[in-house]
């Protein structure tokens, strides 16, 4: 089996690697993190997606909310239980909660969506975005705090994974 390699981009030299995802992404936060821009106030960190940073952050979103907007290509029930309870609470503290999802590539998960309606009743404003011959693949999760403040994360792939 060819062993994979990866780029040390502050070293310049390429280097072996068995997980050149985790690599690559702990590179580009360590580059990030050197940027003088990441100091500043209310600048956001950048989420390489390559650690419970995300998740973490989510979570806060959601608990701040006065209103969340989840739009994704699809939903599997690994990650829809891992945002459940926030989503519940966020239920009972009044938050408008809008969820659109869809079918790309038959990913979606019929007991995601079952998972949802069942905590959150019609509570939850929850679509399905179904047209043939297009795509939809977006990743984002938008929330509106109380001050007006609206925060934006976008993500490649939110699931939890065995």
């Amino acid at each position: 089996m060819k062993r994979k390699s990866i780029i040390d981009i502050e070293n310049s030299k390429l280097l072996p690697s068995n997980n050149i995802e985790e690599e690559t992404y702990t590179i580009l936060q360590r580059l990030y993190d050197t940027l003088p821009i990441q100091n500043q106030p209310h600048h956001p960190k950048c989420f390489t997606g390559y650690s419970d940073d995300f998740l973490n952050e989510l979570l806060k979103s959601i608990k701040r909310a006065r209103e969340i907007n989840i739009i994704v290509s699809f939903l599997m029930e690994s990650g829809v239980r891992l945002l459940l309870d926030a989503l519940e609470d966020a239920k009972n503290r009044g938050v408008v909660i809008r969820i659109i999802t869809g079918r790309y590539l038959n990913i979606t998960q019929p007991s995601a969506l079952y998972l949802i309606k069942d905590r959150l009743g019609d509570y939850v404003d929850l679509r399905f975005y179904k047209y043939d011959n297009q795509s939809f693949h977006p990743k984002a999760y938008i929330f509106e705090y109380e001050d007006g403040e609206i925060y934006l994360l976008d993500h490649l792939i939110f699931q939890k994974q065995h």
